[in-house]
């Protein structure tokens, strides 16, 4: 009886180590992906949308109503100042600021056609 208590935990050792060595393999491989998928300096190389996903993409554009601002509206209900000098911080330390965010271009429209 205490042999195949050895036994099981021995398989279970191996099984372990067998995990371990596949999520190692799997995280080098997703760590050489993403370093496959930079530029030079360091950003993120940009490929062309596949044909498929441009079909996708139109089809789902016709059918969304760019004239009709009512979700801008709901949006915008409510809003009783933007805050573009926010800045949310805890005991740790900060963990929200705007000011990071100013590379973003400010819209006066959420629905306009690109």
């Amino acid at each position: 009886m205490q042999e195949r208590i050895a036994d099981y935990f021995k398989t279970q050792q191996v099984y372990k180590m067998k995990l371990r060595l596949l999520f190692t393999l799997c995280m080098a491989c997703a760590i050489m992906q993403q370093a496959d998928a930079q530029d030079v300096d360091g950003t993120l190389k940009a490929k062309p949308a596949s044909q498929q996903t441009v079909e996708k993409n139109k089809a789902w554009y016709s059918r969304l109503d760019f004239k009709d601002s009512t979700e801008l509206q709901n949006a915008n209900r409510g809003l009783i100042e933007a805050t573009p000098d926010l800045v949310i911080s805890n005991a740790a330390g900060e963990v929200w600021n705007m000011a990071d965010f100013k590379f973003v271009p400010i819209s006066t429209s959420l629905n306009r056609k690109r």
